[in-house]
């Protein structure tokens, strides 16, 4: 006898796919993504980002370097951090179906970051591991390089205590494309 899975149990989950901004044509032709979030380089074009398939409204772009050094003028400031979340917040919630893509220029440092805070949104407070794991699955390529600023900021925003940082700085001891600080 076939048995049904208890819905309540495994309950449905959005859909993140994190690419760099060469690779957005393309994913919108293996599903159907509700949004794009882009995150560019202050002064980026951004003329043509957004595929025909993502109405115009459901296009969200945030402009950042991806420095990842506090002390620089242009790292990632805990204001433009906050609009991310705030943006995030009613697109993540959970039980959230949404389908997504987040990306940057090369789809290693601010788009795993954000999508890591997307994940963690979605599944709530304890569990930053899940949500880690679920941001490496959601990513084209492997040698990630999350923002560790932006992940800093959406810690002290989102009031996690440490809980986000702390995976992806047990990541950073465990690969060797880690960033270096001057």
């Amino acid at each position: 006898m076939c048995q049904i899975p208890d819905i309540k149990r495994y309950p449905p989950l959005m859909k993140i796919f994190v690419c760099p901004k060469y690779w957005i044509s393309c994913y919108p032709n293996r599903f159907e993504p509700d949004y794009l979030l882009s995150l560019q380089d202050p002064g980026a074009d951004v003329s043509d980002l957004r595929p025909d398939s993502i109405p115009a409204n459901n296009h969200q772009i945030f402009y950042f370097y991806d420095m990842d050094i506090p002390t620089e003028a242009d790292a990632p400031s805990r204001e433009v951090v906050q609009g991310v979340i705030n943006w995030l917040l009613p697109h993540c919630a959970p039980g959230s179906e949404k389908q997504m893509i987040i990306h940057c220029d090369a789809g290693l440092g601010r788009s795993p970051a954000v999508a890591y805070i997307a994940w963690s949104i979605h599944l709530g407070a304890g569990r930053e591991l899940e949500a880690f794991q679920r941001m490496k699955g959601s990513c084209r390529e492997t040698c990630l390089i999350p923002n560790s600023i932006v992940v800093a900021h959406a810690d002290e925003i989102l009031g996690r205590g440490g809980a986000l940082k702390k995976p992806l700085t047990e990541w950073n001891r465990k690969v060797s494309w880690c960033r270096t600080h001057r």
